[in-house]
């Protein structure tokens, strides 16, 4: 039995009509997981790689202020110092919820650990510049120094994770 043609122009038109409609199903679901993993690399990755760079920059300027204060003694360094020492904490707090593998959270607690050693460090020799005592001014600056440089290099490990996670995002996101 043949169909007229009507019928079989109608059937084919209803299947070209029924390919575009999968297909723009299948387009749809490609393009919301595209969405999904370019929100992932701009509010994670990217995000993460701002705050860690920010922290980075920060810490360099609380450092100058530092040594500014130890060489003037001038209470205004002290002060910045200690007004520069809340954003990084505030950066660090920022930080911490977006870092989602284990050796990102073990660099950060390092990072976090040798930060507070710093802050302690700087207020003992505070209180002996302050009280006029003499103190081991080497020591000081060599301990100071050994956690700056745990921190810098914590904190750019954490960058470069990040950016590779982005980079591996942007990579599957081509394949899409």
């Amino acid at each position: 039995m043949r169909l007229p043609l009507f019928k079989r122009l109608t059937f084919g038109y209803a299947a070209i009509l029924l390919l575009l409609i999968f297909l723009g199903g299948y387009v749809t679901l490609q393009l919301q997981e595209l969405n999904r993993r370019t929100l992932a690399i701009t509010e994670i990755d990217s995000t993460t790689v701002r705050l860690a760079e920010n922290i980075s920059d920060t810490l360099i300027t609380q450092e100058s202020f530092e040594k500014k204060y130890l060489i003037s003694r001038d209470p205004d360094f002290h002060r910045h110092f200690w007004n520069i020492g809340d954003y990084i904490e505030k950066d660090l707090k920022r930080l911490r919820p977006l870092l989602s593998t284990p050796s990102q959270t073990a660099l950060f607690a390092a990072t976090s650990a040798s930060y507070a050693n710093y802050q302690t460090l700087f207020r003992k020799e505070h209180e002996f510049v302050e009280s006029g005592k003499s103190y081991a001014y080497t020591t000081f600056q060599t301990s100071k120094e050994k956690a700056l440089e745990g921190i810098h290099q914590n904190i750019t490990k954490i960058i470069t994770a990040a950016r590779a996670s982005r980079d591996r995002k942007l990579a599957d996101s081509h394949r899409i």
